[in-house]
C-alpha cells in the first residue's frame, strides 16, 4: 500500500482527527420539534455520508457537461505538476528514489558526528556548547503548501488573456487534486470553452506550463467519464477503519480539497 509520504506519526495524527470529527458530528446537533438532530444526519463529504456526497459530485459532472453540450463547448483535459523542487522523491527503474533537486531539508548541520536538519548555526565559539538556531526549519515544501502553490500557478492561466477573453458563460472547468506516490499534489483538470478558441487556450497553456509542468489532451471521447475516474479513486470506503487507505488519511493530515 501506498504511503503517500506520510510516516506511521501522521497517519495516526489523521485517523484520530477522523474519528473526532466524525464523534462531533454524531454527538451534537441542532434542535428541530423538541429533538436533536445530530450533524451526522445531514452534513456531506468525504467521510460523512458518503455515498450522498459521490453522487452530488458526479450530478455537477454531468450538469457541467450537459451544459458544455447544449452551448457548443469543447472539452481539453489538462494535467499540472510541480517543479522538481517541490518531489522529494522520483521515480527512477519503477522506484521511489530520493530526489536530489527537492528543495526541503535543505540545511543539514554537522556537529561531533551529529547531523541536524533544516538548521543553522547560531553561534559556534570553540571550548563552548554552539547554539543551533531552528528559526527556519519551517519546511516551505510541505504537501498544502504544493497545493497552494498550484493553485497560485493555475492562477496564471487565469488571468490570461487567452482564458479571460472567453465569455463566463461559455467557459467552465472541474478540477480534482491528488498526491503522486511520494506525496506531492497535481492537478487534473476538465475545463470546456468555445471551439474557435480551443487552439488559442492549448498555445497558452503550453507557453504558461511547458512539458513536464503541463499536459493537455484534447482527444477524450468521455470526459466525464475520464473525469470521474480521477474523482472516484481519491475515495474509501470510511464505514469501517481498514478500509481507509493512506490516500485518505493524506487529505485529512494535510488538509487538502479534493475539488
Amino acid at each position: 500500500m501506498q504511503n503517500y509520504g506520510l510516516n506511521t506519526y501522521q497517519r495516526d495524527k489523521a485517523l484520530k482527527k477522523l474519528r473526532n470529527n466524525i464523534d462531533f458530528m454524531q454527538d451534537n446537533g441542532i434542535e428541530m420539534d423538541n429533538k436533536i438532530v445530530p450533524y451526522a444526519d445531514f452534513v456531506q463529504n468525504s467521510y460523512m455520508n458518503t455515498d450522498r456526497y459521490i453522487a452530488e459530485i458526479q450530478h455537477r459532472a454531468w450538469n457541467m457537461f450537459d451544459y458544455a453540450r447544449e452551448n457548443d463547448l469543447v472539452n481539453i483535459m489538462f494535467t499540472l505538476t510541480l517543479p522538481t523542487e517541490w518531489h522529494p522523491k522520483k521515480t527512477f527503474k519503477d522506484k521511489l528514489v530520493n530526489n536530489p533537486k527537492f528543495g526541503g531539508r535543505k540545511y543539514i548541520t554537522k556537529i561531533k558526528g551529529y547531523k541536524f536538519i533544516n538548521c543553522h548555526v547560531k553561534q559556534n565559539i570553540p571550548f563552548v556548547e554552539p547554539v543551533l538556531d531552528f528559526s527556519q526549519t519551517i519546511d516551505k515544501y510541505i504537501p498544502r503548501n504544493a497545493s497552494k502553490e498550484l493553485s497560485k500557478m493555475l492562477k496564471r492561466f487565469f488571468k490570461d488573456r487567452s482564458y479571460t477573453s472567453i465569455e463566463k458563460n461559455e467557459r467552465c472547468y472541474f478540477r480534482v487534486t491528488e498526491p503522486h506516490k511520494d506525496g506531492t499534489p497535481h492537478i487534473h483538470m476538465s475545463l470546456f470553452i468555445p471551439k474557435d478558441k480551443q487552439e488559442r487556450v492549448i498555445k497558452a497553456l503550453k507557453r504558461l506550463y511547458p512539458s513536464p509542468l503541463g499536459q493537455v489532451e484534447t482527444d477524450i471521447r468521455k470526459p466525464v467519464h475520464y473525469l470521474m475516474k480521477y474523482v472516484l479513486k481519491t475515495f474509501d470506503d470510511l464505514r469501517d477503519d481498514k478500509n481507509i487507505s493512506n490516500l485518505t488519511l493524506w487529505y485529512l493530515y494535510h488538509g487538502i480539497s479534493r475539488f
